[in-house]
């Protein structure tokens, strides 16, 4: 079902309620039996390292080093010349 495209009876249709009176305390017990509470689940935090090794997966941060390195020694070179 596209829910936002739906219409509110649509729904309540589709998901076996009354929009005037929503559920029956036994179709709440019921369904948070089946899909639990309402909470987002937590990630683990991912720590600095984590983070700088996936960001060398990237292409876009290997061009970037890259071109930095290049910039590093091409500023060299012009300044040992002057």
């Amino acid at each position: 079902m596209i829910w936002h495209n739906s219409t509110p009876e649509q729904i309540a249709e589709e998901l076996n309620t009354d929009i005037s009176c929503g559920l029956s305390s036994d179709d709440a017990v019921q369904k948070l039996k089946v899909f639990g509470y309402n909470e987002l689940r937590h990630n683990k935090k991912i720590s600095l390292l984590t983070y700088l090794k996936d960001g060398f997966k990237s292409v876009v941060f290997i061009f970037l080093i890259v071109v930095a390195l290049i910039n590093f020694i091409l500023a060299a070179t012009v300044d040992l010349s002057n």
